[in-house]
Order: structure tokens, then C-alpha cells, then sequence
């Protein structure tokens, strides 16, 4: 039984392992692991669960923004507010914040020029797009709803945003781009894990990396006084709603280059047959 589980763990290492194909790069074939690993059609059940759910997200997503608009304070807000504010000056304020800055404006488009640019480099421009609806497109509806609420902030709060974008409190800009762009990274980690077994150690510590910066930074939102709680959860909806578009456009992506590809390899064997 184990030696039959050694060689077929062998066989899956064989058949996934990397071989450069003529014209692509290690990266690019890569990626066409990925590809074909996502080219299967989700089940129709699986498809109809999430669209449900997704579409129950957008309707809490509205429904928080409605109440924020028509009642800026929750009791229930103040409440966690302080005793979010009883942990400063604890040991769970240097954890609680260390992510802060790193998901502000200035830091998260250094984060957004280094990623999207190193895809772009190596001509991954699948990736790139769905990274980029993830993540960019939760920051570009933040903003959006952002204005319309116009929400004010916690009375703790006396920073600034960068040109104004985003200057009210709801929803947390700073929880829906990290569930964005961190939460897509998370999943192109989880996929290139079942390609490559060997890379299991680093891949883990990345997706441990990733889940660490997408819970702290709502933390640290609250602690810092940013913003309130509500927010926070509302701006992980927003980038969890946004992380699913992503994900189904990458599997629809790569389902539609696959029948593509079949079919032209259908037409030149018909072409071929005399």
C-alpha cells in the first residue's frame, strides 16, 4: 500500500514537473500548468453555491452601506471600538498594527506596481488581469462607494488620503485591497501548490504570510481608529466579493484557451486526414 502511494505521488511529480517547452519561459510554463489544472468547468452545483453566496455577499455588502448612509454611528460600533481601544499599549498593539501602513495608498500601489509589473515582465498577462480585477477592482469600488456613503470617520481619526479618494469611513479601503490582491495571491500559491509538491515548504509560508496581512490589516484599522468595525467587515465583503470574480474569471479564462485549443487541434487532424 505505501510503496503503491510512493510511486504515485512519483508519477504526479513526473507529470507536473516543469519542462520548457520550445518558445516559453519557465514562467509562462508555469502558468500553463495552472491553466490546464483550472481548465475543468466548475460541477453545476458548486457553480449555482456560489453564485448564491455571492450573491447574499452583494446584498449584505448593500444593506451595510444603506445603514451606514442613514445612521454613520452603531452603538454596537462604539462598543468594539472601545474595547479595542482598552488593548493599546498592550503586546497586541505591535501585532495588531504592523500591517497598517503597509496597505496604505502609497504603500499598496508600490505593492501593485511590483506585482503587476513583474507578471507583466514575464508576459503573464492572465494572471495579471484577474490579480488586477481582484485587487484594483475592489480599491476602484471602494472609492465609488466610499463617496456615495460618505460616512464620517471615527472620532479618533485625523489622518488624510491621498488626493482625497477615499477620505470617508465606509468601506475599509485598506481590508478590501488586501482581500483583493492578497486573497488572488493566496489562490495562484494554492494551485502552483498541486503542480509542484517539491515547493510545499515556501508555498505554505507564502499562504501563511498572505492570511496574516489580510486579518491584521481590519485590526488594525479598529486599533488605530481608522475606521469602524462595520467597515472593516464590509470591506472584507467587498474584496471577498471581488476575490470571487477574479477566481471565476481566471477558471473561465482558462476553460475558454482550452476549448480553443482543441478545437483548432481538431481542425488541422481533419485537415490532416486524406
Amino acid at each position: 500500500m505505501e510503496n503503491h502511494f510512493v510511486h504515485r505521488r512519483k508519477q504526479e511529480s513526473l507529470h507536473f514537473r516543469l519542462r520548457r517547452s520550445p518558445g516559453k519561459s519557465a514562467a509562462q510554463e508555469w502558468a500553463s500548468h495552472l491553466h490546464a489544472l483550472v481548465a475543468t468547468p466548475w460541477p453545476t452545483y458548486a457553480t449555482l453555491m456560489l453564485g448564491i453566496l455571492w450573491i447574499i455577499g452583494v446584498l449584505a455588502f448593500l444593506a451595510l452601506a444603506v445603514a451606514a448612509h442613514s445612521h454613520p454611528v452603531f452603538p454596537v460600533d462604539q462598543q468594539i471600538n472601545a474595547d479595542f481601544q482598552g488593548w493599546q499599549r498592550t503586546p497586541v498593539t505591535p501585532f495588531g498594527k504592523s500591517v497598517g501602513d503597509l496597505a496604505g495608498p502609497v504603500a499598496a500601489s508600490i505593492e501593485y506596481v511590483i506585482v503587476l509589473g513583474v507578471l507583466a515582465l514575464f508576459r503573464l498577462f492572465r494572471e495579471l488581469l484577474c490579480t488586477a480585477v481582484a485587487g484594483l477592482g475592489a480599491e476602484v469600488l471602494n472609492v465609488i462607494t466610499n463617496t456615495l456613503v460618505a460616512r464620517p470617520r471615527p472620532p479618533s481619526y485625523h489622518g488624510s488620503t491621498l488626493f482625497n479618494l477615499g477620505s470617508h469611513s465606509f468601506p475599509s479601503g485598506h481590508t478590501a485591497n488586501a482581500v483583493g490582491l492578497y486573497g488572488f495571491l493566496f489562490f495562484l500559491a494554492l494551485l502552483t501548490q498541486r503542480v509542484y509538491p517539491r515547493w510545499r515548504p515556501w508555498l505554505v509560508a507564502a499562504q501563511v504570510l498572505c492570511v496574516y496581512f489580510v486579518l491584521d490589516v481590519g485590526v488594525s484599522r479598529i486599533l488605530e481608529g481608522q475606521h469602524w468595525p462595520s467597515d472593516v467587515v464590509a470591506g472584507y465583503l467587498l474584496g471577498g466579493l471581488m476575490l470571487l470574480v477574479g477566481i471565476a474569471l481566471y477558471h473561465w479564462l482558462a476553460i475558454r484557451s482550452a476549448t480553443r485549443n482543441k478545437r483548432y487541434a481538431d481542425n488541422a487532424e481533419h485537415a490532416n486526414v486524406p
